[in-house]
């Protein structure tokens, strides 16, 4: 979902940035672990919702 973002930003650093630079190096490990956390954050909703929507339909 925000991989082609992440991309983009990725390759505007390594354009502003040489690739082994510490600083590259340091806003992709911040860009991975934003998106990991917004993986979780994302899995959990589905998980509240999916709970939330099966507790809907033991109700009716």
């Amino acid at each position: 979902m925000f991989e082609h973002i992440v991309k983009e930003r990725e390759e505007q650093e390594n354009a502003e940035t040489p690739p082994d630079s510490p600083a590259a190096e340091q806003r992709i490990r911040d860009l991975e672990e934003a998106l990991n956390k917004q993986k979780e954050d994302m899995d959990k909703a589905i998980m509240e919702l999916t709970f939330a929507l099966g507790g809907a339909k033991k109700d009716v």
